[in-house]
Order: C-alpha cells, then sequence, then structure tokens
C-alpha cells in the first residue's frame, strides 16, 4: 500500500464513514478505489490506518570503491567485446558482467547507483557513424587543409562560401514535449512523403569577416539537378560580386556536367572538398539542424504551400542573426581567427 499522508487517511477514513461512496472518495483525494478498499480493510483487522512499518532490509551488497576503475575499464571496452552481439550496455547486463568479472550478485537498484553516483555514467542514445568515415582524413581537413584553404582565398580577396543542400517534408521532425503521464501526445500528418528540397550558402567576407546567407527553395516534390546547383552558384557568386570559394561535400550532383561547365566559365569561383561523411565540418549543415530540430520540430503543416511559408520565413530571419551563423561555423570548429 502506498504511504500516503497520515492526514489523508483520516479524511479518506472521515468521508467514508460519512457514507460517502468509495468511488466519490477516490476521486476527490485522487487516490485509487482499491486502495480505499485497502485502508478500510486494514483498519477493520488491525484498528490502525498508519502505514506498515517496514522490516529493516538486510545490509546491501557494496562494490568495493577500488574497483571501480576496473569496472570502467571494462565498460569502456564496450559489450561487444564482452560477449553481446551489439553495443548496449543495460542494468542487467552490467550486473552480469560484475558477477563474472568480480563474483558479486547485486541488485538492479544497487548497479543503477554504481553507473550513476559512483561512475558519473548517464544513459545516452548513441549517435550512427558510417564505417566509411576517414577519421585521420577529417581531423587533417579541419585543422590543416582548412586553414590552407581559407590563406589562399584570402590571398585571391575571396569570399568563403559554404554550401549544403536539405529537404523538408510534410512528416515532422519529433522531438520529446511535455504532456500529461500516460497520455502520449499525437501528432497528425498529411502526406508524409510531400517534400520541399532546399540549398543554402554561408558566406564570409574576406575582410571584416561578416556573415551573409543565401537560399533558395525547389518547386514541390521536385529533387536538386546540376542545372539547378549551378544556377544557384551563379546567383550567390552575383549577389557578392568578388571572388568566391565554394565548400561542399563531394556528392556527385556537384560534380555534374553544367556545374563543370559553369566553373570553367568563371575563373573567380573556386570549389573545395569536404571530406566524405563529415557534415559536421560544413558549417551550412548547422543552419539545417536549426531549423529542423529546433524552431520546426513538431510542426505538421497540412499541405506544403504552408511548409514553404514557414520554412522561407525561418530562412529569412536566419539571415539577420550573423550571431546564429557564427554559431554554427564554432560549432564545426574551424578556426577564422587570422582571417
Amino acid at each position: 500500500m502506498k504511504a500516503y499522508s497520515e492526514d489523508l487517511r483520516v479524511r479518506v477514513i472521515y468521508d467514508s464513514d460519512s457514507g460517502m461512496p468509495t468511488k466519490a472518495v477516490a476521486g476527490k483525494y485522487r487516490v485509487s478505489r482499491a486502495w480505499v478498499h485497502r485502508l478500510k480493510q486494514r483498519r477493520r483487522e488491525t484498528g490502525s490506518i498508519s502505514p506498515k512499518q517496514r522490516a529493516k532490509s538486510a545490509t546491501l551488497k557494496r562494490f568495493p570503491v577500488d574497483r571501480l576503475s576496473e569496472l570502467e575499464a571494462f565498460l569502456r571496452e564496450g559489450a561487444i567485446a564482452h560477449g553481446w552481439i551489439n553495443e548496449l550496455w543495460t542494468i542487467q547486463r552490467v550486473g552480469e558482467l560484475i558477477k563474472s568479472k568480480f563474483q558479486l550478485d547485486l541488485s538492479h537498484t544497487t548497479v543503477w547507483r554504481i553507473l550513476k553516483t559512483d561512475l558519473g555514467w548517464s544513459s545516452i542514445k548513441p549517435q550512427t557513424v558510417l564505417r566509411e568515415r576517414d577519421e585521420e582524413k577529417i581531423s587533417k581537413w579541419r585543422e590543416q587543409d582548412f586553414d590552407e584553404i581559407r590563406r589562399r582565398a584570402q590571398k585571391r580577396g575571396a569570399y568563403l562560401v559554404f554550401v549544403d543542400e536539405a529537404g523538408f517534408m510534410l512528416q515532422p521532425t519529433l522531438r520529446k514535449t511535455f504532456a500529461p503521464r500516460g497520455s502520449r501526445p499525437v501528432t497528425r500528418v498529411s502526406d508524409p512523403h510531400g517534400r520541399i528540397s532546399t540549398v543554402c550558402a554561408m558566406a564570409v567576407s574576406p575582410k571584416r569577416k561578416r556573415l551573409n546567407l543565401y537560399f533558395r527553395l525547389l518547386p514541390d516534390n521536385t529533387n536538386f539537378t546540376g542545372h539547378s546547383i549551378a544556377s544557384f552558384l551563379k546567383y550567390v557568386h552575383q549577389e557578392l560580386r568578388s571572388p568566391i570559394t565554394v565548400i561542399w561535400d563531394s556528392i556527385p550532383i556537384h560534380s555534374a556536367d553544367p556545374v563543370r561547365r559553369y566553373l570553367r566559365s568563371q575563373r573567380e569561383v573556386v570549389l573545395e572538398m569536404i571530406p566524405e561523411y563529415a557534415p559536421e565540418l560544413n558549417p551550412a549543415d548547422g543552419v539545417w539542424s536549426y531549423i529542423k530540430y529546433g524552431r520546426l520540430a513538431n510542426f505538421a503543416p497540412h499541405d506544403l504551400s504552408t511548409l514553404r511559408k514557414q520554412v522561407t520565413k525561418e530562412l529569412k530571419e536566419l539571415c539577420d542573426k550573423p550571431q546564429h551563423l557564427a554559431s554554427f561555423i564554432a560549432k564545426c570548429k574551424l578556426s577564422l581567427d587570422d582571417w
């Protein structure tokens, strides 16, 4: 029986003795009818309505403090290294590991305390990383190659222009939201596959490091082609009226024939490639993260026209927030100190 306060118990019994139905008593005090029945039964059998006094539990098994570092070393090796098929540490698995390595059979509560309190671990959803990523190449690009890219751009008096594409769908990006306990919110969607393709360019000026954002949205349910990408590069170049160094990833569309033809006709436009599978190196990717997972999370418009208006509104507002654009660069850990 849940240990409600003595005062609440007295009031429940008083109303019950006054003839109030059990259902009405339960509703008035927000307790279950079963609890009211048990309380009245306890009074009949023992003459008391006080909560039962729990017997003192036996001394809990303790994990030796001087072996915590050894346990953490085992955990850092990963679950696969200890015979499981996936990298998933659960309370049960950690308990089995402790039993196997330290001959201690601990309760789930004790294992949880070891992880949370003693080791300072927390439950974290893993992120997925493609096996094809070349971590050494990515690190070298951030620490060395990018410095060379910006030095060459500075020598040309060129803007650094980070470019990236993204899609917005009627199927919303869902995030947790507060709601009454036991009542899971429902988000109703229209055509979940309806989409709008977008592209943006974040430009950094060569002298004052001023930040500008340019963007374009394609017609509904269409994908970017070499022609539309080349057209966007032309638009950005015309807006800046200066040499530009375009920095983007190496997806096939970025080397399509229309893009190559445009580059051959424009000596002021130079391309630099970000390593494969490394979106965290492109500040333009931060634009999409900010809008999708921040501004428009759980946004479920009825049609693409409404989605288009809202995406356009968010992008226009971001154009006037250089401090946000600067934060996207900072998150990529790209240095512009001597730019």
